[in-house]
């Protein structure tokens, strides 16, 4: 595996500029995995965590690492999966016009903002468990690895960096940016297509489309 000081010190080999220090470095090799995970699925960052609902409360906080995709949910309390809904207005179409505030066992939650809207209300606390996608863990120290990247496209990450680097370095000399160009469409064809297809691959999971109006009522 490729640790934090490989890839700078990869990037550092590219661009052969000292004006850029390790900590600039790093700081764009993070900046390329937050790029990443934002656009491809990655089947290393799927994880789960549990949740309490709060009593007579409508909504239930989202775990501190949670990023994208949520895509099932399971209510502990009464051995019953969740039905997701990916907003609040896709919920309240489902409930004819309203979310029901009455008392009742968690069926049916929807996103909204860093909380889940939920449907019924319980009126005692009750655990959700939550099966989604978190956010990659930076990298800091000098052993630190990629965070759900598969090895073959750790040279993302140094890609990400070089066309940012040398965006700045080639800034003002005169005709196109070879260098910038190069590392750039070597990032964007491996986030486009190269990643996509390979965890598509290993399969990814997903949220399934809700059941039909009333079902769950």
């Amino acid at each position: 595996m490729s640790t934090a000081i490989d890839l700078i010190e990869e990037v550092q080999d590219v661009i052969q500029d000292d004006a850029y220090d390790e900590d600039m470095i790093l700081a764009l090799i993070n900046k390329a995995m937050d790029v990443i995970s934002a656009k491809v699925l990655l089947p290393g960052l799927e994880t789960t965590s549990t949740v309490s609902t709060t009593a007579d409360e409508n909504t239930v906080a989202l775990p501190v690492d949670y990023h994208r995709e949520l895509f099932k949910v399971h209510n502990d309390s009464i051995e019953r999966d969740v039905i997701v809904f990916s907003t609040t207005a896709s919920l309240y179409r489902m409930c004819l016009g309203a979310v029901k505030s009455e008392a009742g066992n968690v069926k049916a939650v929807a996103m909204l903002g860093n909380n889940l809207r939920i449907h019924f209300v319980p009126t005692t606390a009750q655990d959700l468990t939550l099966w989604y996608y978190r956010k990659p863990a930076s990298l800091v120290a000098d052993t630190d690895e990629p965070d759900g990247l598969p090895l073959q496209f750790h040279d993302m990450l140094t890609n990400y960096a070089a066309w940012k680097l040398f965006d700045k370095i080639e800034d003002g000399i005169e005709g196109k940016k070879v260098n910038t160009d190069h590392y750039m469409t070597l990032f964007i064809d491996a986030l486009e297509n190269g990643l996509p297809c390979y965890v598509e691959d290993l399969g990814v999971s997903r949220r399934e489309p809700p059941v039909v109006r009333g079902e769950f009522l």
